[in-house]
């Protein structure tokens, strides 16, 4: 199957804090394992670092890249953890992810979205926490969902990973290169639930007791 896949989100996704950020990060990584089971694979990443949902030129960009010459045109989103550190409610922050996600949509794309990261404080963990459920909680907008954020039983999502210097860089927000490769099988797993026309929440493999 040929993929077009675009990437949208801030720093986290654009793995500008990685040593070797198009090889490392976790877009790359999703893309390659696409391309081992056999589909040929467009990677569009135009995270922005320091990005904010709210106000975000991404969409525009995101629409310019589709392509109706593709069998699947697929939006993978990760973003919001600026809104949320700086004080955006998760409750706002979920409502924005889903007008994004809805106008991306009627321009064609299937919708993947990752929650958000947990970060090493403890009022903006609560916000994302809530944004997670809250988007978890309403499927209108996706097509699949990678649960990798806060609240969530992935290794990336625990309250205490971001103090995990294996996973999490000195800033206890960017993950690190081992960190990106935990996040990429799950990621993947939901763009596969997408092609198969399955859908739903992507579950860890902690989650699912492997």
């Amino acid at each position: 199957m040929n993929l077009n896949t675009v990437w949208v989100g801030d720093s986290i996704t654009a793995g500008n804090h990685l040593g070797s950020p198009t090889t490392e990060r976790f877009s790359r990584l999703c893309c390659n394992s696409l391309a081992a089971l056999g589909h040929t694979v467009v990677e569009n990443n135009i995270a922005i670092p320091s990005d904010f949902l709210a106000g975000t030129t991404q969409g525009a960009t995101a629409d310019g890249l589709y392509d109706s010459g593709k069998d699947k045109n697929i939006l993978i989103l990760m973003d919001g953890i600026n809104d949320l550190a700086s004080g955006t409610s998760g409750a706002t922050n979920a409502a924005n992810t889903k007008t994004f996600c809805l106008a991306r949509r009627a321009t064609g794309f299937k919708i993947v979205v990752c929650t958000v990261l947990p970060i090493n404080d403890a009022p903006t963990l609560a916000r994302t926490k809530t944004n997670n459920s809250t988007i978890l909680a309403d499927s209108s907008f996706w097509d699949a969902v990678a649960d990798v954020g806060a609240g969530s039983s992935h290794v990336m999502g625990q309250d205490s990973a971001p103090l995990d210097g294996s996973l999490y860089i000195f800033d206890h927000v960017h993950p690190t290169a081992l960190g990106n490769i935990d996040l990429e099988p799950d990621i993947t797993a939901a763009i596969v639930r997408v092609l198969t026309g399955v859908g739903g929440v992507s579950r860890s493999r902690m989650q699912l007791g492997m």
